[in-house]
């Protein structure tokens, strides 16, 4: 009985390894605080037990932002989680998409008036992130980068505020493409206010049709 019980905790080990997604961090100890913003003293949204299990969307610094659940997204201090093996050598900012092949690089930044036509952000002060592509990238590639992006800023703007009003996203390739979004519909996206849809609702496009992007 002793021998079957080991062979089924070393199936189950196996089984284990071969359907656990990569990129799930495990909390350490009970009572772990999960934050609304990577900022010491800000809102708990959730406290975890030990062994609780995340997604991991994005490194920054010593944090680490996670997938609650649903929309509900969290931070929580890296030195409190136990990282997946393809995580543990992560840069202190690291965006999950740079973790696989990238379809783009970010070339440059400035902070200068809004560059495009839109009500929203017109004759206003901007972040502008300049990328360029690696290759031939699709539509969805952009999207799923400007998206990144987004984050991205919005989180350095939270730890470093400033007098910027949005995000301006300008691809630096032949078939160019810009996205803008303004600070509060980060902010409404950041906090799972906004679906991912609802988000792109409120970005501003140039050309519309840049992106390809679905309803």
């Amino acid at each position: 009985m002793q021998q079957l019980r080991e062979q089924l905790k070393n199936l189950q080990e196996i089984l284990k390894g071969q359907t656990r997604p990569g990129d799930l961090a495990a909390v350490k100890s009970s009572n772990t605080p999960l934050l609304a913003s990577p900022i010491e003293g800000a809102q708990v949204v959730l406290r975890a037990e030990s062994e609780d299990e995340f997604q991991i969307l994005e490194i920054k610094g010593s944090w680490v932002h996670v997938r609650i659940s649903g929309l509900s997204r969290g931070w929580i201090q890296r030195s409190q989680l136990e990282m997946p093996a393809a995580f543990e050598s992560a840069s202190q900012s690291t965006d999950i998409s740079q973790l696989t092949e990238p379809a783009f690089r970010k070339s440059r930044e400035e902070t200068s008036t809004f560059p495009g036509n839109w009500e929203a952000l017109q004759g206003k002060r901007v972040k502008i992130v300049w990328v360029e592509p690696l290759g031939d990238p699709g539509q969805n590639s952009r999207a799923s980068y400007a998206k990144s992006i987004f984050h991205q800023a919005y989180s350095e703007m939270s730890e470093h505020p400033s007098d910027v009003s949005g995000v301006v996203i300008v691809f630096d390739s032949k078939d160019g493409g810009m996205a803008a979004a303004t600070l509060p519909a980060l902010q409404q996206w950041a906090a799972g206010h906004l679906t991912d849809n609802a988000f792109w609702k409120r970005c501003w496009f140039d050309p519309a049709d840049a992106f390809n992007l679905k309803d």
